[in-house]
C-alpha cells in the first residue's frame, strides 16, 4: 500500500492459484478490507471455483469477478459484480446478453458451449488465436511463456471451425 500511497487508487485482489500455488482466504480479504477500506475494492477470481467466489461475494462491499462468463447467469443471485474472462473476447455480445438477461437459458447454453469448446485447448493461446482469426492479424497468436503457441493440427482445425461459426453468426 505504501507504493501507491501518493496515488490512492482502488485495488483488486487477484486469486490465481493455478499460477501462484496459493489461494487467499475470504477471511484474509475481509481483513484487508477492514484494514484498508478505501483501497480494497474486490477480487478477480481465476480459480474456477464458484463456491469460493460466492464466499468472497458475501463480503459486504467487495466486488467479485469470476473468470467464467457462465457465472453471469447467477450474478444477481450470487452478488457477482460481473466477470473477467479471456473467452469474453471471442463473443462479447453473448456475454452482454447473458448479463442483461440472466435467466436466458439459450444464451447461457451458447456461452457455456463456446467456453467449453475454447477451453478444450490451452485457453490463452486459443483465445489469442481466435482473436487473430477475427481481426486478420496473425500476430495475436503470439504468446509468452509459460504459454505455448498452438501448433497441433487437430486443435487448429477445431479453432478454425469455431472462428468460422462465429463469423457466419455475425
Amino acid at each position: 500500500m505504501r507504493g501507491t500511497a501518493k496515488t490512492p487508487i482502488g485495488l483488486y485482489l487477484y486469486n490465481f492459484p493455478q499460477l501462484t500455488g496459493i489461494e487467499f482466504s475470504p477471511a484474509l480479504a475481509a481483513k484487508l478490507i477492514q484494514m484498508f477500506p478505501e483501497r480494497i475494492c474486490g477480487a478477480k477470481d481465476s480459480s474456477g471455483n464458484l463456491d469460493y467466489a460466492r464466499k468472497l461475494a458475501r463480503i459486504p462491499g467487495f466486488a467479485v469477478f469470476p473468470s467464467n462468463e457462465a457465472a453471469l447467469a447467477e450474478a444477481e443471485k450470487d452478488s457477482f459484480a460481473g466477470c473477467i474472462s479471456a473467452t469474453v473476447n471471442i463473443d462479447p455480445q453473448s456475454s452482454a446478453r447473458l448479463w442483461k438477461g440472466q435467466s436466458d437459458q439459450a444464451t447461457l447454453d451458447s456461452v457455456r458451449n463456446l467456453r467449453q469448446a475454447i477451453a478444450a485447448h490451452p485457453l490463452i493461446p486459443a483465445v489469442k488465436y481466435l482473436v487473430g482469426k477475427r481481426t486478420g492479424h496473425a500476430v495475436w497468436g503470439n504468446v509468452l511463456p509459460p504459454n505455448l503457441k498452438i501448433a497441433e493440427a487437430a486443435s487448429l482445425d477445431a479453432l478454425d471451425t469455431i472462428a468460422a461459426e462465429l463469423a457466419s453468426a455475425g
